[in-house]
């Protein structure tokens, strides 16, 4: 799996290869793995992005579903957006299963009779951003379109937002 980290015009593939490299982000980094990378990097980013990329079974999503589950069990609120209910959907559902237990999370958005939707234990649905602002504030971590995220009564709800990317073809 490809991981890329940019952070202010410099980045690192996980390969090797460096773009605009800084001494920082060498000592930072290092020879670190996806895991460290989760506990060293992802809780101290600001106004960055971490990219994974990787072809279909690489483990993306365990990677992106850990590192949610790492973030909201230091406290952080959590979102997952995606152009694909399914894609959030199935972010939410692999949170789930690595949790071990209920999640505790909002939907939003989507159909409310998903049989995906079912079988996550302890989701909530709403069904649309309009009263999603205030339920919101209950959950550590909620799911919904980009439609949600860009709603003024949203824009401060999240201390880390997940994209996923998902092709449509």
């Amino acid at each position: 799996m490809d991981l890329l980290v940019e952070q202010q015009g410099w980045c690192r593939l996980k390969s090797g290869d460096t773009v605009g490299a800084r001494a920082d982000f060498e000592r930072i980094l290092g020879r670190h793995t996806p895991t460290s990378i989760r506990a060293l990097v992802v809780p101290t980013m600001r106004d960055t992005a971490l990219s994974i990329q990787g072809p279909p079974g690489t483990g993306k999503t365990t990677t992106a579903a850990r590192t949610v589950l790492d973030l909201v069990a230091a406290g952080k609120r959590v979102g997952i957006t995606s152009n694909s209910h399914k894609a959030i959907l199935n972010l939410l559902m692999k949170c789930a299963q690595l949790n071990g237990a209920a999640l505790r999370c909002l939907k939003v958005g989507g159909d409310a009779d998903d049989p995906l939707l079912a079988s996550i234990p302890g989701v909530q649905h709403v069904a649309g951003g309009r009263d999603a602002a205030a339920v919101s504030r209950d959950h550590a971590l909620v799911g919904g379109t980009a439609w949600l995220f860009c709603r003024p009564d949203m824009r401060q709800a999240v201390d880390h937002l997940f994209v996923d990317r998902r092709r449509p073809w």
